[in-house]
C-alpha cells in the first residue's frame, strides 16, 4: 500500500504537485514594514510543524495584537485552509491557492454597511529574503477592490528579535459596523490634538473610499 501511494504521488501531475507544496519563500522570521511610511509595524514567524504537514503562524505588532494561524492543504478542495485566531478574540478562515509565485486567501463575508465584504491577501515574492504583502476589500462581489495594507516582508538577520508590543502605538483600529477594520498606512496624530485632549472617551476618523482607520486618543475639546 505505501509503495502505491508513492507511486500515485510521483505521478501526479507538475501543477498538482506544486499546489500542495506550501510556498517556503514565507517560512522564516520576518521584520514587517508598512510600504507606505516605510516603518517598522511588526514582525512575523512562519515554521512547518506536524511532520511538515502545517505551517505555524506567529505575528506581533505595534498595535499590541498578537495573533496564530495554521494553514495546510486541503487535497478535497484543492486550496490551503487557514484558521486564525488572536487576543483580540477574532477568528477568521481562509482559503487559499497559489498562482504563479503568488498564494492568495481569500474570506467573508463581513458586514460592511448593507453589503458583504469580501477580503484577499496576496503574497508575492521579490527575493528570497523579501516579500510583499497585500490586503484588499471589496464590498460588490469582487468587481472592485480597496486596499486594505501593504506591507513589505525584510527576513529578519540573525539573532535578531525585536518585541513590537513595546514599540510607540501610534496606529490603532476602528470598531464600528465593521467587526474589526485597521490599517497601518493611517496618518501620524498631530500633537496639537494629543495636547487638547482629556480622558474618557476615544474618536476615530474613518474614510472608507481608503479602507483607513485612525485612532485620535481621548475625545479632544
Amino acid at each position: 500500500m505505501r509503495t502505491l501511494l508513492f507511486f500515485l504521488l510521483a505521478t501526479l501531475p507538475p501543477s498538482l504537485m506544486r499546489a500542495q507544496q506550501f510556498p517556503d519563500y514565507w517560512l522564516g522570521d520576518w521584520d514587517v514594514f508598512s510600504v507606505q511610511s516605510g516603518r517598522l509595524i511588526g514582525e512575523n514567524h512562519l515554521t512547518k510543524m506536524l511532520d511538515g504537514k502545517v505551517v505555524f503562524e506567529h505575528w506581533t505588532d505595534v498595535l499590541g495584537i498578537e495573533g496564530h494561524s495554521f494553514t495546510l492543504y486541503d487535497s478535497v478542495s484543492g486550496c490551503w485552509l487557514q484558521n486564525w485566531v488572536d487576543n483580540r478574540g477574532i477568528m477568521n478562515n481562509s482559503k487559499g491557492r497559489l498562482s504563479g509565485d503568488t498564494m492568495m486567501f481569500l474570506s467573508g463575508s463581513v458586514p460592511e454597511g448593507n453589503s458583504k465584504a469580501l477580503h484577499r491577501m496576496s503574497l508575492i515574492p521579490v527575493s528570497p529574503n523579501e516579500l510583499i504583502q497585500c490586503g484588499e476589500v471589496s464590498i460588490d462581489s469582487a468587481q472592485h477592490w480597496q486596499k486594505k495594507f501593504h506591507f513589505r516582508y525584510l527576513r529578519k538577520p540573525a539573532n535578531d528579535v525585536l518585541n513590537c508590543r513595546n514599540a510607540p502605538r501610534s496606529l490603532a483600529y476602528f470598531r464600528g459596523e465593521i467587526e474589526y477594520a485597521y490599517s497601518y498606512e493611517s496618518e501620524q496624530i498631530d500633537a496639537d490634538s494629543l495636547a487638547r485632549t482629556k480622558p474618557g472617551k476615544s474618536i476615530f476618523r474613518y474614510d472608507l473610499s481608503n479602507y483607513r482607520s485612525c485612532f485620535m486618543g481621548p475625545d479632544t475639546v
